[in-house]
């Protein structure tokens, strides 16, 4: 197949940004990241940017096993690194996989997991992201990382058995983009109500900061820089952890592990961003992202409430806290 489009009828460029692969399935070609241009191997990754990449998850960790505190860093493969057969493109260049080859032992990225015979496919075909299997593929591969028993890891998704349902009108981020829109049936999860999510609700992406509590999990308290990759797991992860805090961050903001103290930290970042990594020598104070973005908020009712007592672990406001959401369970 030439690098220069697709060689079957039918497959290829249908927009700017989105390309039409087989099997039905849509990828995205451009956007900021210049994902194609990438992948034909056109443009090359700079070295510094290895070279950060490699000093932030060197330092993250260090600081994580100081603190006893489990940490790893996960990088989502982009659809096209994984479905490659499907790709209308001759991939050159798979990005993960060069920092992968580079720095074998500082991530997860779960490539050869998420490749699965056809009829089996772990994203959405109208979608960049995983659909449930591929959720918990890379849930799965994080949470060994993180130490987790594999028994362990199955029984918490089996928790969740009853909650899955089948989506008829799924329509993804690159459907949306087609006129008319692309519509898909396959296998979602509806979050089970004993969950209490709270989010701030900023408009775009960047400065999220969700929270969510299981106070039917044993324990554990999960702290997330991540994007939407990682943030769209926030279901699973929650069988595993009794609370979570996620910032939606390019950046480690050293200043949330000192006051949310968590057992576990998880750094993620799907594998287009990893040309434009950061270093976290720039990296913001996390809560006032939105405000440095100029971006809106729309936070949740008692998203700050449960905001300030989970930055504040050991105190009467924790308690407090906790306790009104376990009386609210038993009324």
């Amino acid at each position: 197949m030439s690098n220069d489009g697709a060689a079957e009828a039918g497959l290829g460029l249908l927009t700017p940004e989105v390309a039409q692969g087989r099997r039905g399935h849509l990828f995205l070609v451009g956007g900021a990241q210049r994902v194609l241009e990438y992948a034909l191997g056109q443009v090359e990754i700079r070295p510094g940017i290895k070279r950060i990449f490699k000093q932030n998850l060197t330092d993250r960790r260090a600081f994580c096993d100081k603190a006893g505190i489990r940490y790893c860093h996960a990088v989502g493969p982009d659809k096209h690194a994984v479905l490659s057969e499907e790709f209308p493109f001759d991939v050159k260049v798979a990005v993960g996989a060069v920092f992968k080859a580079q720095f074998p032992d500082l991530f997860v990225y779960p490539v050869a997991e998420l490749r699965t015979d056809a009829g089996e496919d772990s994203y959405w075909k109208t979608d960049t992201h995983w659909n449930l299997r591929g959720k918990q593929i890379f849930v799965r591969e994080t949470l060994k990382a993180l130490g987790f028993e594999t028994d362990r890891i199955e029984a918490g998704f089996s928790e969740l058995a009853e909650h899955i349902y089948t989506d008829e009108t799924f329509i993804g981020d690159l459907g949306t983009k087609l006129s008319p829109r692309r519509v898909e049936s396959g296998m979602s999860l509806k979050r089970p109500r004993f969950l209490h999510v709270y989010s701030n609700n900023v408009t775009g992406s960047n400065g999220t900061t969700i929270i969510v509590v299981n106070p039917r999990a044993a324990g554990g308290r999960l702290l997330m820089f991540a994007d939407s990759f990682a943030i769209s797991c926030l279901d699973l992860l929650a069988m595993f952890f009794r609370e979570i805090l996620v910032v939606r961050s390019a950046f480690f903001h050293y200043e949330m592990v000192t006051q949310f103290k968590p057992t576990h930290v998880v750094s993620s970042n799907v594998e287009r961003y990893l040309p434009h990594h950061p270093t976290d020598m720039e990296a913001p104070v996390a809560l006032l992202i939105p405000q440095l973005l100029g971006k809106q908020l729309a936070p949740d009712t008692g998203f700050y409430q449960a905001l300030n007592a989970q930055l504040r672990p050991g105190t009467l406001i924790y308690d407090r806290f906790h306790d009104g959401l376990a009386k609210a369970a038993s009324e």
